[in-house]
């Protein structure tokens, strides 16, 4: 009688057991979405810290329909603009120096960006897609003018454009 109650537990305990591996719990969940928010917060970051220090003459800042942004140019030629948002967003921009630029983008999902100038072509070198959360560089050359980012993407995203040689 002993061993039939001692394996009808043994049973029991494997069943809950089996139970529990295959169920996925709520602290997965809330694991998830702490490392989301970790990651906007991680995007951000890397803007603030790709910014210059000494780019106090001339800076915008603004927020609209989810998306901020900001761009500074100081007397050294250094150029520097962060836009950040969640979902697709078409931004324009203005170049005041020629040189080649840089474009990184940070994304938490499916993203895609391109840089268009005013005629709305495509620029070579500017163009990033991706299907998974990352960061993504490219870089090109720009001539004084103005152009849009297009963005399009399901969640949030982070992207920065830096003058990194005039």
């Amino acid at each position: 009688m002993r061993a039939r109650i001692l394996t009808a537990v043994a049973a029991m305990l494997l069943i809950v057991a089996a139970v529990a591996a295959i169920t996925p719990g709520v602290a997965d969940d809330a694991a998830d979405q702490r490392l989301g928010d970790l990651e906007t917060r991680v995007a951000a970051l890397e803007t603030r810290v790709a910014e210059p220090a000494e780019s106090t003459s001339s800076s915008t800042s603004s927020q609209q329909n989810n998306v901020s942004s900001s761009s500074s140019n100081s007397s050294n030629n250094a150029y520097t603009a962060s836009f950040s948002g969640n979902g697709d967003r078409e931004i324009e921009l203005e170049i005041d120096d020629e040189g080649t630029y840089q474009m990184t983008a940070t994304t938490t999902s499916v993203f895609s960006a391109d840089l268009e100038d005013d005629a709305g072509e495509s620029l070579p070198g500017f163009a990033i897609e991706t299907e998974d959360a990352e960061t993504v560089t490219r870089s090109g050359s720009l001539e004084p003018g103005a152009y849009v980012l297009r963005v399009s993407a399901t969640a949030t995203w982070n992207v920065t454009i830096v003058l990194i040689a005039s």
